[in-house]
């Protein structure tokens, strides 16, 4: 029975103090985390709260277990106050090691944040840590009473053996998911197909298995020694360029050079592509008919891929179905008799005439007559169509394909300034002028163009007033354009007056100097 005269003695009362100190604490700080204000502060800035728990709920436990042992050591209960002191002392090893680890997993957490997953660890790498974290403290506990880990080893190691036996399967999954952990053939937030097309997205890996999110939103659970058996597919995250290729097949009796234009322009129309990426159009296949044709986009992921395919296969339909070019499929085809081939042309030049904005300044007799004696040319990708410093003698006007240009530096390195598009041109320019071209032109993709040299100009300008000033206007208005280009080269010229541009204009246009 205790003694009901008992009077605390100054331990007691220190502990008792020290203690409820800790404990108000611990209450303030969890009064703290439930208010609004606290729960989003600490949700923004997580060191905060790591390292308030590191500190707060250790202090609490050694306040509290400091205490009990006093009341046990003052009612003379000695072996009660000693198992007070080793319990409290192993919890506190406990506390303070996974407070260690916390900091552990919100210091990962921290470098991989840019993850489409927020750098969260998996559960079974938080299940390994926080295991490490306890047997740690539990060695240390060992160690500072004067006791040998390996004494605890041993003693156990039958009763391990036994349960290692009969969890087999279970284990198999635990070093498959550790082993997967280590190797990360993927992450959370990752989409993975298997062998049988089977895909989805990877919500989380534990001991035993790893979850993941289909696209009806159910969840496919995949035991983590199977998933280390089968061969797997990363498409990766949201943050991750997808980039696949379709096949499609048109009869060979269309030429295959207006094919792969075609399906350039369809491509280039959609929008869901990657921005600043250009698709590639490849024939690969002319050993047998129908010829196959290869269109390589880019998305700017896996998710993204589904509406943008559909944009691509709804353009390139279109874009078919204009031309009177159909896709092949695969049926057995006999001709008792020749079929006359599909009369396709390329984008009308004349068309392409009324799209230039100097067309505005002719009528439709003039760019009729133009379009009746203008040149077609075609550029490989790669090739150089207008070298800068090369003196010009015609407009180029790109009918299909994309032009890129360049200018170059000091360094004689070429930098990149734009890229032109169908119904786009150049020339016009160095051309009125006499004056070399100050960038370069070169064919990215394939490149059809329409070359107008000046005598087509001739004969629709010469003897109409205003026709020069326009034209000198608008040279001058692409000659400030291509001034800002200019930055990358050392000499960057002369300015030259409107009066002068007319005065050169006029000259060219009336065949002087020439």
């Amino acid at each position: 029975m205790f003694d009901t005269n008992f009077e605390m003695g100054v331990p007691v009362r220190e502990g008792l103090v020290f203690a409820g100190g800790a404990v108000l604490l611990a209450l303030i700080w969890i009064v703290f985390r439930i208010t609004p204000v606290g729960s989003r502060l600490l949700t923004r800035y997580v060191w905060i709260d790591t390292a308030a728990n590191i500190v707060i709920i250790p202090l609490t436990i050694f306040g509290v277990g400091r205490l009990s042992t006093r009341l046990f050591e003052a009612l003379e209960k000695d072996e009660l106050a000693g198992w007070s002191a080793l319990i409290t002392q192993l919890v506190l090893y406990v506390t303070i090691t996974i407070g260690l680890g916390r900091i552990f997993e919100v210091w990962i957490s921290a470098i991989h944040s840019d993850d489409d997953n927020d750098g969260h660890l998996p559960q079974l790498l938080r299940l390994i840590l926080y295991g490490l974290c306890v047997i740690g403290a539990v060695a240390a506990f060992l160690t500072m009473n004067g006791y040998r880990p390996t004494e605890l080893y041993l003693s156990t190691g039958v009763l391990a053996a036994i349960l290692a036996f009969a969890s087999q399967q279970t284990l198999g999954d635990f070093f498959a998911g550790l082993s997967l952990s280590l190797e990360s053939p993927f992450k959370l937030g990752d989409w993975i197909m298997f062998e049988d097309g089977t895909e989805g997205g990877v919500i989380d890996m534990n001991w035993r298995t790893t979850r993941l999110r289909q696209w009806d939103n159910a969840t496919l659970v995949v035991p983590n020694s199977v998933l280390a058996k089968t061969r797997i597919r990363n498409l990766h995250d949201r943050n991750h360029t997808f980039s696949p290729w379709y096949e499609i097949r048109v009869s060979a009796d269309h030429d295959p050079r207006a094919v792969k234009v075609l399906l350039l322009e369809a491509a280039l129309r959609c929008k869901r592509t990657l921005a600043g990426s250009l698709p590639s159009i490849r024939l690969t296949d002319v050993s047998q008919s129908p010829y196959s044709y290869m269109i390589w986009v880019h998305f700017p992921n896996y998710p993204a891929m589904f509406a943008g395919r559909e944009e691509l296969f709804r353009e390139i339909h279109d874009g078919l179905n204009a031309a009177g070019v159909q896709v092949a499929v695969d049926v057995q085809e006999v001709r008792y008799t020749r079929a006359a081939p599909a009369n396709m042309e390329l984008p009308s030049v004349l068309m392409a005439l009324k799209s230039l904005d100097f067309a505005s300044f002719l009528t439709e007799e003039d760019l009729t007559e133009i379009a009746s004696v203008s040149q077609r040319a075609f550029y490989e990708a790669g090739s150089v169509i207008l070298s800068e410093g090369e003196r010009a003698d015609s407009i180029h006007i790109i009918l299909s394909g994309v032009a890129e240009v360049s200018v170059s530096s000091d360094a004689n390195k070429q930098h990149h300034v734009e890229e032109l598009k169908p119904g786009q041109y150049f020339g016009l320019a160095a051309m009125l002028t006499g004056e070399p071209a100050v960038m370069q032109y070169s064919a990215r993709t394939d490149v059809s163009v329409m070359r107008i040299d000046v005598e087509c100009l001739r004969k629709a300008v010469v003897g109409r007033d205003g026709l020069t000033e326009q034209f000198a206007e608008l040279v001058q208005r692409r000659r400030e354009r291509a001034d800002e280009a200019r930055i990358f080269v050392q000499d960057s010229g002369q300015p030259v007056t409107l009066q002068d541009l007319v005065r050169r204009v006029d000259r060219v246009f009336r065949g002087a100097g020439r």
